[in-house]
């Protein structure tokens, strides 16, 4: 607060931070025992995010006051009034109902481009030994051509009470739907995985006329892949994926990241070893027969065309959905020969899901967001991650 106050520079204070001798902007707490240390006050805090950012309207100039404002005043600006919540828990969770989200309809090519980027993306090497790549610096690439509005975030107003109690969320969440109904569009909000639940049930215990009943909750695209990758992990438990993740990461890092945990390290170590599946999938089709040395090479000149932006996306498609219907009938010949080339292939389709996960949150697509969220839930079911 001395830096901040004493320079007003936010590239000093990140520059301090990166170095760890100080904390940067979204991190500060007010401890209220300065002397101990014990007894640090949390509140519940959010930032709001609007798309596109030309629809946020500024507020007019500020004019500087001639006569300085008292505290009372001054404490009073944006303030959040206190609702209180009845808290009974599991009450409202019991209203919930499972929606079939095979009812929406998808279009079969929406949940299959991911796959056919996949294997484009794949066949990007011509060996093993070549510099491959990296799926998220290829997908930035490949939908370069594409539209999209930047998103405006704004800092919200703090509530001065802990996050765990349910008055607080009870607050956060009208406070949201009332400003979103002033807007006259669709309240969206994400929370935390340890308060989800509360969230939840607060929004299905209020009756159809309340606006709070018109709020959509989501569980933090950060907690959820990050329970998928764990879940990943458990499965495949015994299968020397760890020890093959020894050969890049620290060995003491690799029993967290199984576990899901140090985020960015596991989701690249999850795209390396597909990488690698993928390329001995590639190699045994053109060595079986499933796909010849011209059909290799069509696949990596796609690859260049999508990299060098020199052609459509409906020109590539169409030439690869011919070559990945025998890539598809070479791995159903794979899972029949042993239980460990199912196993691997397996995992092959895991993490082809966490990849079409984070695509389709970058994108904001809502329907493809449901149907890939469904196919997740079974895998966090196989491994137990049901909290």
């Amino acid at each position: 607060m001395f830096l901040h106050r004493r320079f007003r520079s936010r590239h000093l204070i990140n520059l301090l931070h990166n170095l760890g001798w100080s904390v940067s902007y979204s991190e500060i707490y007010h401890n209220t025992r300065t002397v101990d240390g014990h007894g640090t006050f949390h509140v519940m805090g959010g930032v709001q995010c609007v798309t596109p950012a030309s629809a946020v309207q500024t507020s007019s100039c500020i004019q500087r006051p001639k006569i300085i404002p008292t505290a009372n005043i001054v404490g009073k600006f944006r303030f959040i009034p206190i609702v209180t919540h009845d808290w009974l828990k599991n009450h409202g969770l019991n209203r919930l109902v499972m929606e079939n989200v095979l009812s929406l309809k998808l279009r079969p090519m929406d949940v299959k481009i991911g796959t056919i980027y996949h294997w484009i993306w794949m066949a990007g090497p011509t060996s093993a030994e070549e510099p491959h790549t990296g799926w998220s610096g290829f997908m930035e690439i490949a939908a370069g051509k594409k539209c999209y509005e930047k998103s405006a975030v704004m800092p919200l107003p703090f509530v001065n009470l802990q996050p765990f109690n349910p008055t607080s969320i009870n607050t956060c969440l009208r406070f949201a739907a009332e400003e979103y109904k002033k807007r006259q569009q669709r309240c969206i909000v994400t929370f935390d995985q340890s308060l989800f639940i509360k969230d939840m049930d607060i929004v299905f215990r209020a009756d159809e006329t309340d606006e709070l009943s018109k709020v959509i909750v989501k569980l933090n695209r950060f907690h959820l892949l990050m329970s998928y990758m764990g879940a990943v992990g458990k499965i495949m438990g015994g299968s020397s994926l760890e020890q093959m993740w020894c050969e890049v990461f620290a060995k003491k890092i690799v029993v967290h990241m199984a576990n899901g945990q140090a985020y960015a390290r596991v989701l690249r170590a999850h795209s390396l070893s597909q990488a690698a599946v993928g390329f001995l999938i590639l190699e045994y089709c053109e060595k079986s027969g499933f796909l010849s040395g011209s059909d290799v090479e069509t696949l990596r000149g796609i690859h260049n065309m999508v990299i060098n932006l020199s052609s459509s996306e409906e020109y590539f498609l169409s030439k690869v959905k011919p070559l990945l219907s025998a890539v598809s009938s070479a791995m159903k010949t794979l899972e029949k020969r042993s239980r460990t080339a199912k196993l691997w292939l397996q995992y092959y389709k895991k993490v082809s899901l966490m990849h079409d996960f984070v695509r389709v949150e970058r994108t904001g697509d809502w329907n493809l967001h449901l149907y890939f969220v469904q196919r997740m839930l079974v895998h966090l079911h196989t491994a137990g991650h049901i909290h």
